[in-house]
């Protein structure tokens, strides 16, 4: 019977905005979690609400404009007048959302951890061909998919090069890419002794494999940008990318309403 793993990737911030603030000579802006709604005659418009990582003035970023409220989703309404966490993230990782208001978002300021349910013992004794993981991932994080693997993996570039150019990591929807990023859903395959192979050379330089048998592993996967990220509830720093293992259970989902384009 064949088993796919999982890796869920889980966040653990949003994503600075790259704008110049006009009261100081900072350039990124930090999403305050909070929407402003201002209804006109018988349009809304709606903003997220962004401020300056270092003196803290206010930035509106554009979402909805001139629109009816019957157009606008009950639930997406609702959320925005009560300043929905969730759905603030959603947008706040949007690069069409950027787009749209000609900015850019700065990924590598999201720190963000890698949430797993496979061991080196479950390489070792299963006995397909072929290694199945699934991605989950909430939002939009421009990261290459040979990165996220590079990562879990604990693999140096050469490795990883020689296992992609070999044709041992693909993808279930089609061919992969190296510039192929992490979408929700998508299922990466890998030959499963040819991995063995290159995780044994690992082993036996010195660097730590995968835990043996355990439940769930998180280990982070970028460090986040050295600005701090202000919020109204605590300051967030970038944790050290020599992490040791923790051990989580997981969280269940959430379905959250539809984002207007």
């Amino acid at each position: 019977m064949e088993t796919t793993f999982t890796w869920e990737i889980k966040v653990k911030n949003t994503p600075l905005l790259i704008k110049k603030c006009s009261h100081c000579e900072s350039d990124r802006f930090y999403c305050s979690d909070k929407f402003r709604m201002n209804a006109q005659k018988k349009n809304i418009d709606v903003w997220l609400i962004y401020r300056c990582v270092k003196c803290d003035n206010t930035c509106n970023i554009t979402l909805l404009s001139r629109t009816k409220p019957d157009l606008i989703d009950k639930k997406l309404f609702h959320s925005f007048s009560m300043n929905d966490r969730e759905v603030a993230w959603q947008y706040a990782f949007s690069a069409g959302m950027a787009s749209k208001n000609k900015l850019q978002i700065d990924y590598d300021s999201v720190e963000y951890e890698v949430i797993s349910n496979i061991s080196f013992e479950d390489i070792m004794n299963m006995n397909n061909a072929i290694i199945s993981i699934r991605i989950e991932c909430d939002f939009e994080l421009n990261l290459k998919l040979l990165s996220l693997i590079k990562r879990c993996f604990s693999l140096s570039t050469t490795r990883l090069k020689h296992l992609f150019e070999e044709g041992n990591i693909s993808l279930l929807s089609g061919k992969m890419s190296p510039k192929c990023k992490v979408k929700n859903g998508d299922i990466i395959l890998i030959d499963r002794k040819s991995l063995i192979d290159i995780l044994s050379q690992v082993s036996s330089s010195g660097i730590p494999l995968l835990p043996s048998t355990p439940p769930l592993w998180m280990m982070p996967t970028r460090t986040a940008s050295p600005l701090a990220r202000r919020s109204s509830s605590a300051t967030t720093t970038a944790a050290s990318p020599r992490c040791p293992w923790v051990w989580l259970s997981p969280r269940p989902a959430r379905t959250l309403p539809r984002l207007l384009p």
